[in-house]
């Protein structure tokens, strides 16, 4: 197993991305990936998808998470050679 990457929810990509930038020295990719079918926007750090900001360009369901627990880690997700394996395990 290894982390394939990791979702970050921030109010404001924009702002997340100089914190980000200024206080760990990472370099935010300039562009945003827009997922309509989730509602969010995506912009990678490092110019790699190993962790991603998201912010919520629709009301559901990430804004119902922003509501309830505020920005910070969304999820990490773990790659896998056999899911089938990985869930019996």
């Amino acid at each position: 197993m290894k982390i394939d990457h990791k979702w970050i929810a921030v109010k404001s990509i924009a702002e997340a991305a100089q914190v980000y930038e200024q206080a760990l020295g990472l370099t935010v990719a300039g562009y945003d990936q827009v997922m309509k079918q989730l509602g969010v926007r995506l912009r990678c750090l490092n110019r790699r998808k190993y962790i991603e900001l998201l912010e919520s360009s629709s009301r559901i369901p990430y804004e119902k998470f922003m509501s309830r627990r505020g920005e910070g880690l969304h999820h990490i997700a773990v790659r896998v050679d056999n899911i089938e394996e990985a869930l019996e395990r």
